[in-house]
């Protein structure tokens, strides 16, 4: 537990990895991506329905949450939606984050410069994965090969397997580009947290992280699907 944490209520909780703090302030939980709820057509995300172990993620955090109190440590800046990043404590100390990765509620997650903890929590999913619990075990989450992109249409959130092509630098990022249509894109103050990216081409691997449709792209090497990765956490060399 945080020696100095701010104590927070919560009032709400929207979904496995957001709650709704009294004044109306809303904390999305560092270090994890959760099943996503149904979403209607007024959302901001677009219509979709609720991915495996939504409902349960959301009850768990619910659980977790009961009290009403927990302890936030390391609120290091807001999200683009204007959410309060932190990691969340019980009184008790448990963390909250942890916990809900040990039980299989979400996929751990590590962004920069919010990097708290990442060895924590993707030694608590681990322990998940380990025995296909929750989401390790639901087909819904498998990992999507690279060379499908363009049929499956993948979108969000996903796991994503293939053979890297080849890489490439320009003066805004490196580019990873895979075989099939998806390109991954680390930004040059990120590399720190990367080594020996040229021997990457040839290699299997699996990346986690949220895809984004560019359409039809005519740079060889940006090809339409894009997904953005700034820790090598989030890539599994095979």
């Amino acid at each position: 537990m945080p020696a100095q944490g701010r104590r927070v209520e919560t009032v709400r909780v929207f979904d496995g990895d957001t709650l709704e703090l009294a004044g109306g302030e809303r904390l999305r939980l560092v270090g994890i991506n959760a099943p996503e709820p149904a979403r209607d057509s007024t959302s901001r995300f677009g219509a979709s329905p609720a991915q495996p172990y939504a409902g349960a993620a959301q009850a768990r955090l619910q659980e977790l949450t009961a009290g009403g109190l927990v302890l936030l440590d390391d609120a290091e800046r807001e999200d683009k939606y204007g959410r309060l990043l932190a990691h969340p404590f019980t009184p008790q100390g448990v963390n909250i984050t942890s916990t809900m990765l040990r039980e299989g509620f979400g996929f751990a997650v590590a962004i920069s410069p919010n990097l708290r903890f990442t060895h924590c929590y993707f030694t608590a999913e681990s322990e998940a994965r380990a025995i296909r619990r929750g989401v390790w075990g639901s087909i819904f989450f498998a990992p999507k090969a690279t060379a499908d992109f363009d049929l499956v249409q993948p979108s969000g959130f996903i796991l994503a397997e293939g053979e890297i092509e080849s890489v490439h630098s320009s003066r805004r990022a490196l580019w990873v580009d895979f075989a099939g249509a998806l390109t991954l894109m680390i930004r040059h103050h990120d590399m720190p947290h990367f080594h020996n990216t040229s021997s990457w081409p040839g290699k299997w691997v699996v990346a986690r992280g949220w895809v984004v449709d560019r359409g039809e792209d005519t740079k060889p090497w940006r090809k339409r699907w894009l997904m953005r990765i700034s820790h090598p956490s989030m890539l599994a060399f095979e």
